[in-house]
């Protein structure tokens, strides 16, 4: 361990911590500490910035290839699930059927007496939606073009609906999430079963807790910051009504996905661009049909593609530099030694799940990777349970889970900056609202896998 690399990490992360408070462009902050730090461990000679066979030959310029390769390896994964499902909240948006969605929502929600009961209740249901659509970003950005303009024009700030939609993959429940397969297979059971008899039992009074914690949270924000509904500026905002049938089209992807997968229907599967591109091509065909105008309808479909250029633009490059600063944090070593500190430490079994959930849930919010976070810790999960005699099962589910939540809250994860991004609020504030909710799931699930299991 070296400690001149831990003490320049915590130097640049309290660095870059005050100039984002202080608003300075979040892209540049984090390409920049990053940098520091991944050169900074190569020149102690704690981590070289790239193994010998993917060097180009100077130090230098292998920091700068690791942008490249990140930005590479993003824009073509989940950046582009990014771009694609912005690229269709757009043309949703220019062809109206967002507007004719939520016209015809508004109404029987309005009769549940509050927007924010609506609100708190679309976190409940997109955590099930998590189930069957297990990408964090990926979720949220898709709820985006679909529930948040409904949210909206309930009457509930944009920061509100960002807030609660970035927190509903917060628990990454199910078998088709990854992080639940590491630690399954780590447990040495099922997946299917590790989601059954564990994660549910658990998830049940967590989703409930949160739903509640948002519910408050959400509405004294708001009243905090004397917000105004905008629901008469959406209702005002388009002369030219769309078709009512219009209404379907934005759920068009939302619905292909919760039908083929392992669940539903298993012989098909099909995943969040294909979905989109699905829903594109049957938009232009209602279009063709409504306005009999080709020529008009192909123009209009530049909307979509420049709707991809501005998550590319805005999302995408400051995922890539959230990327770059998380590896300068474990290039540098600071993960490694919170790792070791675990390790050293003397606890029973309830202490010591308490304990590895904090550092987890550390790690996951600083790195902005639930999933990073996890498959670090995850390898410990065995020793620890035999040295303080804690079912290992047990143990990996509270690290999973709470990983999962601690992502949720911070501002350099990607399910939280995608959707920050789309509707212009700061991530910093939507991490901010995320934090009491976030914070009272934590401790509902650490409650709950204490009288539950241990």
């Amino acid at each position: 361990m070296s400690f001149l690399g831990i003490a320049i990490a915590i130097l640049v992360l309290l660095g870059a911590g005050g100039m984002i408070f202080k608003k300075y462009k979040a892209q540049a902050v984090f390409l920049g500490a990053g940098l520091i730090m991944i050169i900074a461990a190569h020149l102690l000679g704690i981590t070289p910035i790239l193994s010998e066979e993917k060097s180009t030959g100077f130090w230098l310029i292998d920091a700068f290839d690791v942008i490249r390769s990140s930005l590479s390896s993003t824009a073509s994964g989940l950046g582009m699930i990014i771009m694609s499902v912005g690229g269709y909240a757009t043309y949703m948006d220019h062809i109206g059927a967002g507007e004719a969605m939520v016209k015809i929502c508004i109404n029987p929600l309005k009769k549940l007496g509050s927007p924010y009961i609506v609100l708190a209740l679309a976190y409940t249901v997109g955590q099930i939606l998590n189930i069957f659509i297990p990408s964090a970003a990926g979720l949220a950005i898709l709820l985006m073009a679909t529930i948040y303009p409904v949210l909206v024009s309930l009457g509930v700030s944009p920061i509100a609906a960002v807030s609660v939609i970035t927190t509903t993959a917060c628990l990454d429940l199910g078998p088709a999430s990854g992080a639940s397969n590491i630690a399954s297979e780590t447990a040495g059971i099922s997946a299917m079963n590790y989601f059954v008899k564990y994660q549910m039992m658990v998830a049940i009074p967590v989703i409930i807790v949160i739903t509640i914690a948002h519910y408050f949270i959400q509405k004294y924000a708001d009243k905090k910051m004397n917000f105004i509904s905008v629901e008469k500026v959406m209702e005002e905002k388009r002369k030219e009504k769309a078709p009512v049938v219009y209404a379907v089209l934005p759920l068009i992807p939302l619905l292909l996905l919760l039908v083929f997968n392992e669940f539903v229907i298993s012989t098909i599967s099909i995943d969040v661009i294909t979905a989109m591109l699905i829903g594109l091509f049957v938009s232009i065909l209602f279009e063709i049909a409504v306005k009999r105008n080709v020529r008009e309808v192909f123009k209009g479909m530049q909307s979509y593609f420049d709707g991809m250029g501005k998550q590319f633009a805005t999302v995408i490059t400051l995922i890539v530099a959230a990327g770059l600063f998380a590896k300068g944090l474990q290039s540098i070593g600071l993960i490694d030694a919170i790792i070791n500190h675990a390790q050293n430490l003397g606890f029973g079994a309830a202490p010591m799940t308490v304990i590895m959930v904090a550092i987890i849930s550390a790690t996951a919010f600083v790195t902005g990777s639930g999933n990073a976070a996890f498959v670090s810790f995850a390898a410990l999960a065995p020793v620890i349970s035999e040295s303080f005699h804690v079912d290992v099962v047990v143990l990996l589910m509270a690290m999973q889970l709470a990983a999962g939540i601690a992502r949720s809250f911070s501002p350099v994860a990607s399910c939280v900056i995608a959707p920050s991004a789309y509707a212009d609020v700061p991530a910093l504030d939507v991490a901010r609202r995320n934090l009491i909710p976030m914070i009272a799931g934590i401790v509902v699930l650490v409650i709950a896998d204490f009288v539950l299991f241990l």
